[in-house]
């Protein structure tokens, strides 16, 4: 987990937080704003990474999913106010739709595009009326229907393009169960809990994909070892209660241990795991603040150090994990 105070603010990202967070109205724009292309390429670059780690590591997770290379989305996710703007740069001819499509995945070869408005998955529809206030869950109800379907199986979308209602056949590849999440959030914030991994649009702004990479394969890390279940079994307590005592250092081994083993997650989806070591000793150090760091947190050095040494042991077998 990484949690920083605000961050700086650039021109791009505060406008974006004003649009999203604040709902100010633009159904009176003649041409869609280009916070909303942002928003698609931050959802599509932090799926991307997600996915590429989620998949090359699936032989160390303790339960798959079907890894398709959709990002999708709703329009009632997005608040009353911003539903017309939202329909003008996504289309959203139903309520569920495709917001874009990792290049190269099943999804891709499949022929999925992004606005193909989604009909039905595996013969399943989402057509409850749109929600008053903002929610995912329709979104998050097909997440869940794609979750839970068999990983090496055909998964069979029926969509809407042009007007026209085709049916696409993704034949998935097996993954990790994680669920990628963009948080629209100034800090640069980095959580995972069980299976949902996110990453604010702060972070993603202030790293290449090469820091963004070590950042994702961290916070994967505490999902596949399944620190969260472990917190809670250990009583393990959050906000200012945990940054004190026993609370604190089994957070701190938690962290430690996710630094350790992301290497090997980095060093089986084809990265180069040096790039965990030149984070914390170059861009990383930004994140490395504050008094309460040393309680739940090593120093960047630290982390550098504990990675290195563990890109020493990648070529023994990964340690059981309970």
């Amino acid at each position: 987990m990484f949690r920083q105070g605000r961050a700086d603010r650039g021109i791009r990202r505060a406008l974006a937080v004003a649009l999203l967070l604040l709902a100010v109205p633009h159904a009176a724009q003649a041409e869609p704003d280009p916070v909303w292309s942002q928003l698609r390429h931050d959802d599509l670059r932090l799926a991307a990474m997600v996915e590429r780690l989620a998949t090359a590591n699936t032989a160390l997770c303790h339960q798959t999913m079907p890894g398709t290379g959709l990002v999708l989305h709703a329009l009632d996710q997005y608040p009353g106010e911003e539903r017309p703007a939202a329909r003008a740069a996504f289309g959203f001819a139903a309520p569920l739709a495709v917001e874009a499509v990792v290049p190269g995945s099943p999804a891709a070869q499949a022929d999925v595009r992004a606005d193909d408005a989604v009909l039905a998955v595996n013969g399943r529809r989402f057509e409850a009326p749109l929600a008053r206030d903002a929610t995912t869950a329709r979104r998050d109800a097909a997440l869940a229907w794609i979750e839970a379907a068999p990983p090496d199986r055909p998964l069979v979308l029926e969509v809407q393009r042009g007007g026209a209602s085709l049916t696409r056949t993704i034949q998935p590849r097996p993954s990790c169960l994680v669920r990628a999440e963009l948080a629209i959030d100034e800090g640069t914030i980095a959580h995972a809990d069980d299976r949902l991994l996110q990453i604010s649009s702060a972070l993603l702004d202030r790293f290449d994909d090469d820091g963004l990479a070590v950042v994702v394969a961290h916070e994967f890390a505490h999902i596949v070892l399944q620190h969260g279940a472990k917190r809670i079994a250990a009583g393990v307590k959050h906000g200012w209660a945990g940054e004190f005592g026993r609370s604190a250092r089994l957070t701190r081994a938690a962290e430690d241990e996710a630094d350790s083993y992301s290497v090997r997650l980095l060093a089986n989806a084809g990265f180069d795991p040096q790039i965990a070591v030149r984070f914390w000793r170059g861009a990383g150090r930004s994140l490395d603040y504050g008094l309460l760091r040393g309680a739940t947190h090593s120093s960047a050095e630290a982390r550098a150090r504990t990675m290195a040494a563990a890109i020493a042991q990648l070529g023994r077998p990964p340690p059981r994990i309970p």
